[in-house]
């Protein structure tokens, strides 16, 4: 599942796509950039690990939660990456 929220992100996911042999424990997302992009929205995330082997935040970018600009994103393929 890719998550179309930051909330989503849980714990357990982040385990599942970031090739650590660790486990996260929890995680804290702030938004940032608010109000600069019209196609995207930034959050950076802290990750707290088990064993502390994995890196302490990562920036998750997200599509616009407006349906036009998704469009108009997919249309000119600024979403293919």
């Amino acid at each position: 599942m890719i998550p179309t929220e930051f909330d989503q992100m849980t714990p357990d996911w982040f385990t599942s796509v970031i090739d650590v042999d660790d486990r996260v424990t929890d995680v804290a997302w702030e938004r940032i950039a608010e109000g600069v992009g019209l196609l995207g929205r930034l959050a950076r995330i802290a990750l707290t690990w088990e064993a502390g082997d994995g890196p302490s935040s990562v920036i998750v970018k997200l599509p616009s939660p407006i349906p036009e600009m998704v469009e108009m994103a997919q249309m000119f393929g600024f979403y293919d990456r």
